[in-house]
């Protein structure tokens, strides 16, 4: 069941990359990661806080917070190496302070560590 699931999800990706006319000639078959934890390391949780200026633990709705710095670290992980990346850019809401809000961005577009990253608006 998982391959199938592995299967569709790159299929879809595919099929994004043709509709939006990407060369292939710099993309590597896509590659879907199973994820055995959503939860980030206490580093990259620290590195938030001291950026925000904040504890994870007085932030509201801490379960998205703590799921988009996973996501940093796994651009980190996986995709330092990538020419460009392109991320859906976290809805900024009135639920989240400003300090916070940049803190996320900043990690999901480290410029020390990552390619150039486009932070897109979306639904995804």
């Amino acid at each position: 069941q998982q391959h199938d699931d592995a299967a569709d999800a790159s299929s879809k990706i595919q099929a994004l990359i043709e509709k939006f006319r990407l060369s292939d000639k710099y993309m590597d078959e896509p590659r879907i990661i199973s994820v055995r934890t959503n939860n980030p390391s206490k580093n990259t949780v620290k590195t938030f806080e001291t950026l925000s200026q904040s504890k994870i633990k007085s932030v509201s709705r801490q379960s998205v917070i703590l799921r988009w710095l996973r996501l940093s670290e796994l651009l980190n992980e996986y995709s330092k190496n990538s020419i460009m990346n392109v991320v859906t850019l976290p809805v900024p809401t009135s639920h989240i302070n400003p300090k916070q809000y940049v803190a996320l961005l900043h990690l999901l577009s480290e410029q020390n560590t990552l390619p150039p990253t486009i932070l897109m608006r979306g639904n995804g």
